[in-house]
């Protein structure tokens, strides 16, 4: 997740540090997303709903980092589908030209 957004804001500056938490940096592409009309106001909306931390509908987005580097958190496979579910409209917007 956090190489593709950063291989977005690489061909598309937004002003963010790229040092900036991967939170941060998600919802400033999913609203420049959503302003070049990539992705529609519903996507924006649930998007920025799973990128909440401790958001009732899926693990935030640094939950969903430390899946991948904290080896004592251990997700569900339904909590990895729900926030896929998600976040899929993010991904295939900044992939796609």
């Amino acid at each position: 997740m956090e190489l593709s957004v950063d291989a977005y804001l690489d061909k598309h500056p937004l002003g963010i540090d790229r040092d900036a938490k991967l939170r941060v940096k998600i919802e400033k592409v999913a609203i420049d997303l959503e302003t070049r009309k990539k992705i529609n106001k519903q996507q924006g909306r649930a998007i920025r709903a799973a990128n909440m931390s401790h958001s009732t509908l899926a693990p935030g987005a640094n939950t969903m980092n430390d899946y991948i580097h904290n080896e004592h958190i251990f997700p569900a496979p339904s909590d990895l589908r729900q926030h896929w579910s998600s976040l899929q409209p993010l991904i295939a917007a900044m992939w796609t030209p």
